[in-house]
């Protein structure tokens, strides 16, 4: 996904969000027996946790593709390090996805669950500058419809993405910047990260003294 910033002010920037997919797949299995196997090892084989279902896919079979909507909510973009080669931006990401293996209520109930108890997509910024680690922490709560099975994760994200400077025409430059997304470990077979739309959310965006956004952007 892209971000481009541009002027009113001297100074723009160009944000491009750029969503990719890595792992392995696995053989057409129903859930029910994956799960069933996997609660064996949790319960007998890990002492720490109870929560069986963190890492795998809730969908019927293994071979029904998991999509997951992911739309870009910036708020502020707070840094440009023309030394250091990186962008920092503030913001949220929403997504989106049905548990499919779960079996739905009869009333209209919304439930929140703690990121580390049921799945969720497991996002990395792949140019970040910082050491990788998964997006999302233990405060950000994933909410789910119990009768619709559609669930919604909302996680606070700082975003400091790799970003080679062009100042040959500063202070009136223009810079390029992207964020590359990755649900790590899985391939299209087995889901597909979509952005909900082709620009980034910019509701609650607050105005940079410097930077002014041109265009920004989400390909996958």
């Amino acid at each position: 996904m892209w971000l481009n910033i541009s002027s009113f002010k001297m100074r723009s920037l160009i944000l491009l969000a750029v969503i990719f997919l890595t792992g392995e797949s696995v053989d057409n299995i129903p859930f029910s027996n994956l799960s069933s196997g996997f609660s064996y090892m949790i319960d007998n084989f890990v002492d720490e946790t109870k929560t069986p279902f963190q890492t795998l896919i809730p969908v019927t079979y293994t071979n029904i593709i998991m999509d997951v909507a992911l739309d870009i909510n910036l708020v502020s973009v707070n840094s440009f390090d023309e030394i250091g080669g990186y962008l920092e931006i503030s913001g949220y990401l929403d997504l989106k996805w049905t548990f499919y293996a779960a079996n739905p209520s009869k009333d209209d109930v919304f439930v929140l669950y703690s990121s580390g108890s049921i799945w969720k997509p497991p996002l990395l910024l792949l140019n970040s500058v910082k050491s990788p680690s998964e997006i999302g922490d233990s405060t950000s709560k994933i909410r789910c419809n119990l009768k619709s099975l559609d669930c919604e994760w909302k996680p606070w994200v700082i975003l400091q993405g790799a970003c080679t400077p062009d100042v040959r025409f500063y202070p009136f430059d223009t810079q390029t910047c992207s964020y590359k997304i990755a649900a790590w470990g899985h391939l299209e077979s087995e889901l597909t990260l979509t952005p909900a739309r082709s620009d980034w959310n910019k509701e609650l965006f607050e105005d940079n003294e410097e930077w002014t956004i041109q265009s920004t952007k989400s390909v996958a």
